[in-house]
């Protein structure tokens, strides 16, 4: 879905959210359009969300689901995806065309000890900048630090890990 779509969070209209200082914000393209934003790709930074509204899209049938290996087969892995992308329909490759760079690259943030240099390394040095202004609007104390944080200017910007 995503390439025929975009990424689910673009799906996201609306958004019930519960500040750091307890404000209730109905948030969507009218109100707070830059939290909106936010909350799309910046992570559990600005807030407890309580309810999302997003489009829907029809689907006859449909897989999901995670799919992890370790470090180590990174190589063989690649490899398979290559292969399996040269047999893919024209019409999954068109969807894809928009974003195609011409180069990979992998950019995630998972579960474990990701500290605030590997998240700021996650982001371009104008979205991080965005995110770190959001923050200091909605939660300049940094109460929701915990994933994958993005710290209010007030508390330094983290250095890029080399």
């Amino acid at each position: 879905m995503v390439r025929q779509y975009g990424p689910g969070a673009g799906s996201i209209r609306s958004v019930e959210l519960v500040t750091a200082d307890g404000r209730l914000l109905q948030v969507n393209e009218d109100s707070h359009p830059d939290l909106l934003w936010g909350l799309r790709g910046g992570g559990g930074n600005f807030g407890i969300v309580t309810a999302l509204e997003c489009t829907l899209y029809p689907v006859k049938e449909i897989f999901g689901g995670q799919v992890a290996y370790p470090m180590a087969q990174g190589r063989e892995v690649l490899n398979a995806y290559v292969q399996w992308a040269k047999t893919v329909p024209d019409a999954m490759m068109k969807a894809l065309k928009p974003s195609l760079t011409g180069e990979m690259q992998i950019n995630a943030l998972g579960p474990g000890s990701t500290g605030p240099a590997q998240t700021r390394a996650a982001y371009s040095q104008a979205t991080y900048l965005k995110l770190v202004a959001l923050k200091d609007t909605y939660d300049p104390d940094n109460i929701f630090r915990f994933n994958h944080n993005i710290p209010p200017s007030s508390h330094g910007e983290p250095s890029r890990p080399e």
